[in-house]
């Protein structure tokens, strides 16, 4: 999915794309009012970017167009994004695409974006208004949904050491055996401990937290140095 440019007077302008194919719905569960017929008789052109005829699933293209202006780098919507907590919405739930050097290729990095629009609110147009990244060379803000579903977790590394800032993730330390067990204030308890045991056991296999702590904390936070385990 390469970026494509075209110019208008003064403007120019960048399709990136982040998805292109069916999302799991007919023609008529995407556009109810529409009939059959009306999709067969336009197939010639619809078929096969638009509508697979042989299964009726529609087709879509999830994409951001960036508009070079007066100087400024703009975007126009910004997807579904990586790594999102979208149990409403499975297609966009959880991706892991390309699509930040796409849009280095198209010559935007998002240190480089000057205005985000987005024309609306839906979880498939503004995904990358937020996401995973790097604070500063030392720390690292990753999403960890459930407690409520926008829930992070700050990593640190520095030198040698390394820590886990997990706010609400964890209540105690029991819950680093345990961690089927959710506090009473978790928003989500299944996307809660399905996040718990994911970023605990990337935690331990990257040597970010020890088991045999038990050190209280007045928020639960987890270091270790190289040789702990």
């Amino acid at each position: 999915m390469q970026a494509s440019t075209i110019t208008l007077g003064n403007v120019t302008i960048s399709r990136v794309a982040e998805y292109t194919g069916p999302v799991g719905m007919t023609s008529r569960e995407f556009f109810p009012d529409s009939p059959e017929k009306l999709w067969r008789q336009n197939r010639s052109w619809l078929s096969p970017d638009f509508w697979n005829p042989d299964t009726d699933a529609v087709r879509i293209a999830l994409q951001t167009w960036v508009l070079r202006s007066e100087g400024r780098a703009i975007l126009i919507d910004t997807g579904a994004g990586n790594d999102k907590f979208r149990p409403y919405a499975k297609t966009w739930q959880y991706r892991d695409t390309g699509f930040l050097r796409r849009l280095s290729r198209a010559g935007v990095r998002p240190q480089d974006v000057d205005i985000v629009v987005n024309t609306h609110l839906h979880n498939d147009h503004v995904g990358w208004n937020t996401r995973s990244h790097t604070i500063d060379g030392n720390l690292t803000l990753d999403l960890a949904p459930g407690h409520p579903p926008g829930s992070s977790v700050v990593r640190l590394q520095s030198g040698g050491d390394r820590a886990v800032f997990a706010g609400d993730l964890l209540h105690t330390p029991l819950q680093l055996e345990h961690p089927e067990f959710d506090s009473c204030f978790e928003e989500d308890e299944k996307q809660a401990r399905t996040t718990r045991r994911r970023r605990l056991e990337w935690a331990a296999n990257h040597e970010y937290l020890t088991p045999r702590q038990r050190r209280p904390c007045a928020r639960p936070g987890f270091r270790m140095s190289p040789g702990e385990r």
